[in-house]
């Protein structure tokens, strides 16, 4: 089990990160990747999804920062889609990379395939559910080794996804705080109904059905001073409108599909001083749906 990871400050928006590479639609653009106002409505888009030079982007930092994380979110990407993550070094190059994964699936294979039914059409790849997957906005967060890295290529293969295009709502760089003790047992994770229903006068109900948003209730204790303090700072700086992203368990595929998103805080998380050491915090975060 990987500690939880919090994370506030997105060094992919514009002005810390320069994006390029591939072949994106010029009304759907990279830079739509920057802007976290509108995650679904405008998102980046590729169209020539066989070739897989055109699937793929670059970013530079500048000035160069360490990261331990490269998220996508609100990606339509298929349960068959993979990827490949490489960052080179600062003044190097791609050709000798400092990091690089294998080619990874999207969806990772959770079962073996001998342990499905034949019918069941997850059978080939071992993923969850689809039926489970389409109940909540996909995302993808990506652990890198903790390091400053000059810049990163993330290419795409989804050849085979019916729709015929890649959209990515949101791309996150970051750097994750993790406290030295992981946060408590019993973190809650739940659903805000946004379903609307009238009542005609003879009783009968009309609903209209929305999707619920995701909760995430954690509480964190044994903190020193400085970690209370960042939290609070944190707070401080998004308060509850700018996003920010916490990850429980990114060595737990099944609890990536459901408990991670970005998120905004339910209120800025207010610290208890007991003593350097004992501190502690609670924080809820709600899903941002779009």
């Amino acid at each position: 089990m990987a500690k939880g990871a919090f994370s506030h400050i997105n060094l992919a928006a514009a002005g810390s990160a320069v994006l390029s590479g591939g072949h994106c639609s010029s009304s759907l653009s990279l830079a739509n990747l920057q802007k976290g106002a509108a995650y679904v409505s405008r998102p980046a888009r590729w169209f020539d999804i066989g070739d897989l030079a055109a699937t793929q982007f670059e970013w530079a930092l500048t000035p160069p920062r360490p990261i331990n994380l490269v998220a996508l979110f609100f990606h339509a990407l298929s349960f068959a889609a993979s990827y490949r993550l490489t960052l080179r070094a600062v003044g190097g190059s791609f050709d000798d990379p400092a990091y690089q994964t294998p080619w990874t699936q999207v969806a990772p294979r959770l079962r073996d395939s001998m342990d499905l039914d034949w019918l069941n059409p997850a059978w080939w790849l071992g993923h969850e559910d689809p039926a489970k997957l389409r109940l909540y906005k996909r995302h993808l967060p990506i652990a890198v080794p903790e390091g400053t890295y000059g810049g990163g290529r993330l290419e795409l293969d989804d050849r085979w996804n019916p729709r015929g295009v890649i959209d990515i709502g949101g791309l996150w760089l970051s750097s994750g705080f993790s406290p030295a003790m992981n946060y408590s047992r019993g973190r809650e994770l739940g659903l805000l109904a946004r379903d609307q229903v009238d009542e005609a006068p003879s009783g009968r109900v009309f609903p209209e059905r929305r999707d619920p948003r995701r909760v995430l209730s954690i509480g964190l204790e044994a903190l020193t001073d400085d970690e209370a303090y960042y939290l609070f700072d944190a707070g401080a700086q998004v308060r509850t409108t700018d996003p920010v992203l916490f990850i429980p368990d990114i060595d737990n595929p099944s609890s990536l599909v459901r408990e991670v998103f970005p998120a905004t805080f339910e209120r800025p998380p207010p610290p208890k001083f007991f003593y350097s050491g004992l501190n502690t915090v609670a924080a809820t975060f709600r899903e941002i749906l779009a």
